[in-house]
């Protein structure tokens, strides 16, 4: 029993460790970090025709500096914590559940890497140009100027929805390792998950069919990849 709770606060400090280095490293390279979570190259490109950011509060940039070290902290520190609370667990378990969780940190793991690459050069940039644009169409003479706190947010709440949105779909990876030996359930619930496809593509997308039609026909096709390579798999 020493044994164990000697490692539990092995592990307890390496997280804390893991997390203090995050902060260290995250303020060192602030500036860096800012310029490429707030997608600048927008600015790079003069598209809405200004090149800075603004701000009203002399503390503002220290705050959104800060706000901004904490969350790619949080990132980072929440996968360590769920790297080491398998490893810790993994040996009272047994063999088959040992692989079968080792697959659901993979699947969740692999889900969130794969919602910040969609959500990064995807999504983000989709909802943003979709809301900016609308100066473009006014009769009134509209001036876009980006505040630094309020794009912020715009950014980490979108961001946040998606990933979240994005690991509902983990429960469609663990549906299917069920279909080795149901497969007919699979079928027979089709027409459901193409309507759950749509309402969740309706939900993320902007308020625009084309790119409600193109994230659900892909959410369909991601679908029947995923039942034809468990079925091929199951023979």
């Amino acid at each position: 029993m020493k044994k164990y709770i000697i490692e539990l606060k092995n592990r307890v400090f390496l997280l804390l460790l893991t997390s203090l280095s995050m902060l260290i490293v995250g303020y060192t390279y602030k500036e860096n970090l800012l310029f490429l979570f707030l997608e600048s190259e927008i600015f790079t490109r003069n598209e809405f025709h200004t090149d800075y950011f603004i701000f009203t509060d002399v503390s503002e940039v220290f705050l959104v500096y800060i706000q901004l070290i904490l969350f790619l902290n949080f990132q980072v520190t929440l996968v360590y914590f769920f790297y080491h609370t398998f490893v810790f667990t993994s040996g009272g378990l047994f063999k088959k559940e040992y692989y079968y969780f080792r697959y659901i940190l993979k699947v969740l793991i692999f889900v969130w890497l794969l919602s910040i690459c969609i959500s990064k050069y995807i999504f983000i940039p989709i909802m943003r140009d979709f809301f900016f644009n609308f100066q473009n169409f006014s009769s009134i003479n509209l001036h876009f100027e980006a505040k630094l706190n309020q794009y912020f947010d715009f950014y980490v709440k979108f961001y946040y929805m998606f990933i979240f949105y994005c690991q509902i779909f983990t429960l469609l990876f663990f549906l299917m390792d069920y279909a080795n030996t149901n497969i007919r359930m699979i079928k027979k619930f089709r027409k459901l998950y193409y309507y759950f496809f749509i309402l969740f593509s309706t939900f993320i997308s902007p308020p625009d069919i084309f790119n409600q039609i193109f994230i659900s026909f892909f959410l369909i096709i991601l679908y029947e990849f995923f039942i034809f390579r468990f079925v091929f798999r199951s023979l």
